[in-house]
């Protein structure tokens, strides 16, 4: 038995659920197979919501096993992944938003996909309810070494349509730069 297989022993299994083996969880065990992520011990495959439940799949490379993991949100709150293991909190704002499960514990309050601009919030969810106004989005800082600022002017767009572009008038061969400058518009 894969270590894997024995860390979802506890959990509920759910028959004929193919092509990988199901299990339901709860909290606790959430809680702790998001913290053996973090750990390097799997590798979270796939995380996502439904009316009343998530779901995450892991993988474990070692023994090539794949599972996947449901834990009831009854409460409409489960606990972050994010908070352990970073990449998942992308997933996590993704279920929020149209779903309305809030992941207890994430460190990135932000909202993803509702902008306020929608007829309703939650439209997937189990209470669909009138879309609040969008809050300021807060936007999170870069700093540090290595990170560099290119500034945006007007005159880019003059730049793009005639074809040259400052960063690369070094370049030889004017086609190349020109379609280089096109990334960059």
């Amino acid at each position: 038995m894969s270590t894997l297989a024995k860390a979802l022993a506890d959990g509920l299994a759910i028959g004929d659920h193919r092509p990988w083996p199901r299990r339901v969880v709860d909290f606790d065990l959430w809680r702790s197979l998001g913290e053996q992520i973090a750990a390097g011990r799997w590798t979270l495959f796939g995380l996502w919501g439904a009316r009343d439940a998530v779901h995450m799949a892991l993988l474990d490379e070692t023994a090539s096993e794949v599972a996947v993991v449901t834990h009831k949100c009854p409460s409409e709150i489960f606990p972050s992944l994010g908070r352990s293991h970073p990449p998942a909190i992308r997933l996590e704002r993704a279920i929020r938003d149209p779903i309305g499960l809030e992941p207890m514990g994430s460190p990135d309050p932000r909202l993803w996909l509702d902008h306020g601009g929608g007829a309703c919030a939650h439209p997937l969810g189990t209470r669909p309810e009138p879309s609040p106004p969008a809050p300021q989005y807060a936007f999170l800082e870069s700093e540090g070494e290595g990170l560099h600022q290119i500034p945006v002017w007007a005159g880019a767009c003059r730049h793009y349509r005639t074809g040259t572009f400052p960063l690369h008038r070094q370049w030889r061969g004017g086609r190349a730069a020109r379609r280089a400058a096109g990334l960059y518009a």
